[in-house]
């Protein structure tokens, strides 16, 4: 059941982040001109920082330093800058393989309710 404060994101990637576990995830805006700049919000390959653990999950083109990590090793930049971000807690987690006309891929549907904290 999801309400105002619950959002649905999908990662490409194996994410499995426990239930109340508290999460910070980030938007980035991607150039997608060819010519010229024209940077877009990239809502489908966004990073989540568990902030419980420290443990981050994202892309290789993601940005050094945005959310906390130091610079991989061959990263592969485009023209990135950050977008927009969110905090909350997971309340669902599935990890599962999607089946497309490319090839099976790896999918992480999070539920998270915006906003929440845990108590500590």
């Amino acid at each position: 059941m999801a309400d105002d404060t619950t959002r649905t994101v999908k990662l490409r990637i194996c994410a499995p982040i426990p239930v109340g576990h508290e999460v910070t995830v980030h938007f980035f805006e991607k150039d997608t001109a060819v010519f010229s700049t024209k940077f877009e919000l990239d809502e489908e390959q966004p990073a989540v920082v568990d902030r419980t653990t420290g443990i981050v999950y994202g892309a290789k083109w993601h940005p050094p330093g945005v959310y906390g990590w130091q610079e991989p090793i061959e990263a592969q930049y485009t023209k990135t800058r950050s977008g927009t971000h969110f905090d909350g807690v997971v309340r669902g987690c599935a990890v599962m393989v999607e089946n497309g006309s490319e090839g099976d891929r790896i999918l992480t549907v999070l539920t998270i309710e915006e906003g929440a904290t845990t108590y500590r």
